[in-house]
């Protein structure tokens, strides 16, 4: 399975993502220590959150690397 995201998007993807994680942070009063949370200690929905804000993170690397590429 693939997702297709013409090159002129690429811009509000990656926007969307980074102001998805800002919300994140904001809404749960994520600091810059609890990002250090290991991926099996997701015990609450702060915990998640962060997990989310690392995977949208990850998300927005490999757009820009796909970019990259051309």
């Amino acid at each position: 399975m693939s997702l297709r995201i013409p090159l002129r998007h690429l811009h509000a993807w990656i926007s969307a993502l980074n102001a998805a994680r800002l919300a994140l942070g904001a809404r749960f009063g994520i600091e810059e220590g609890d990002m250090d949370l290991e991926m099996g200690e997701v015990r609450s929905e702060k915990d998640r959150a962060v997990w989310k804000i690392h995977m949208y993170g990850w998300l927005q690397e490999v757009l820009i690397g796909q970019a990259d590429r051309g």
